[in-house]
């Protein structure tokens, strides 16, 4: 094993994936001594010892040498190795044309020189507060999109005095299936009620709509039922059933 070749490969092959791995396998195989004595990092590993090394299968392990190859990073000797092998000599070699980092120029620790022309940030305007018609206020929210701005909001009230029947409800009320005299009668029976429990709404007209489908459930029911759910008892009005014997 050859540590040199190794850092070798780790510092300057531009390889990766499989083919930085088939280099590292191959860079440790290399004889320390022999390549401090000749200056040449040659290895013999057969493929089947990289596929060991690396875990690879044989065809990524062959494609890797091609590349390496290609690349410029490893040369191979078919067959000339012992045994058969191939010998496979590692060419990377550190960067020369890179210079050294004591050469770049020195840094300036203030930073760029700034422009004494330009203002400072807080004193350019920005688009958004400039640009005229955006209708923006303090708060960033523009006008318009407020909810409800305008608008107060409606407060609830206590029931009213009186409740204009326009023609409009009647209509509606009719259309429910409620005469006028009905209509009068249950609109009574509802600021009644509400008035004795103090009661507060913020739409009335929503209110005595909700009275008037109660009023019309209610008496679609029939009869009032006692608890149990049976009828109370009233006498038949067939008096033929008095002299058949069931009473």
């Amino acid at each position: 094993m050859s540590n040199a070749v190794l850092d070798l490969v780790w510092d300057h092959s531009a390889a990766e994936h499989a083919e930085r791995l088939v280099l590292l396998a191959i860079a440790d195989c290399v004889n320390d001594k022999a390549y401090q004595r000749t200056g040449k990092a040659e290895a013999w590993p057969s493929v089947a010892e990289l596929m060991r090394m690396t875990r690879l299968k044989e065809r990524t392990v062959q494609t890797a040498i091609k590349g390496l190859r290609t690349r410029g990073e490893l040369d191979v000797r078919m067959n000339a190795g012992p045994g058969g092998c191939n010998v496979y000599t590692v060419l990377v070699t550190p960067a020369e044309s890179a210079p050294p980092a004591e050469s770049a120029p020195p840094q300036d620790p203030a930073g760029p020189p700034q422009n004494p022309a330009a203002p400072p940030a807080d004193s350019a305007d920005t688009p958004a507060d400039s640009a005229p018609g955006t209708g923006r206020e303090p708060g960033g929210n523009p006008k318009g999109n407020q909810k409800g701005a305008g608008k107060p909001a409606s407060r609830a009230t206590p029931a009213p005095d009186s409740f204009p029947l326009d023609e409009g409800l009647h209509s509606w009320a009719a259309e429910k299936g409620l005469d006028r005299d009905r209509v009068h009668r249950e609109t009574e029976k509802f600021l009644d009620y509400h008035r004795a429990k103090g009661t507060k709404n913020r739409d009335w007209t929503a209110a005595w709509r909700n009275w008037m489908r109660k009023a019309i459930e209610f008496n679609s029911r029939g009869p009032a039922q006692r608890p149990g759910g049976h009828t109370p008892y009233q006498a038949p009005t067939d008096h033929s059933v008095y002299g058949n014997g069931f009473f």
